[in-house]
């Protein structure tokens, strides 16, 4: 019977990649500490070019992502003074309501110009219509 070197030379190749998906995760992982980014499966993977389900896989690793996701970076390390105050959020609110009341007339005034236009409309509808056009400007 002859002896053949394919199983070894797969289990060599698999192991190379083994190494190579390892240091290239610990790389990405020291990229995104140093660039202060969120620490995520996702972006580990992204960034060193392997599965995210490889990282679950390969337990150490796996530890490490979790360890550095609860420590980084997350909204109550965010000093006081960039975060958004209550009055840029009411302002926010407030430009947003105003937005969607607009484009509610706005739509409201285009259904009705529709009805008009299909001759579904009352004739009081056609008077209704032309008054919004006028108010939106359309």
């Amino acid at each position: 019977m002859r002896y053949c070197p394919v199983p070894t030379l797969a289990i060599a190749k698999s192991q190379l990649f083994c190494r190579n998906a390892i240091e290239a995760t610990e790389k990405a992982i020291r990229e995104l500490i140093k660039e202060n980014k969120s620490m995520s499966f996702s972006a580990v993977a992204e960034k060193a070019h392997v599965s995210r389900a490889w990282l679950y896989q390969n337990q150490d690793i796996k530890e490490r992502i979790q360890s550095l996701r609860n420590k980084s970076f997350s909204h109550k390390n965010i000093p006081p003074k960039l975060r958004p105050s209550e009055l840029s959020k009411d302002t926010i609110i407030a430009t947003l309501k105003t937005r969607i009341e607009k484009l509610t007339r706005k739509n409201y005034a285009l259904n009705n110009h529709l009805e008009v236009a299909y001759g579904l409309a009352d004739p009081d509808l056609v008077e209704k219509v032309g008054d919004l056009q006028k108010k939106l400007a359309i």
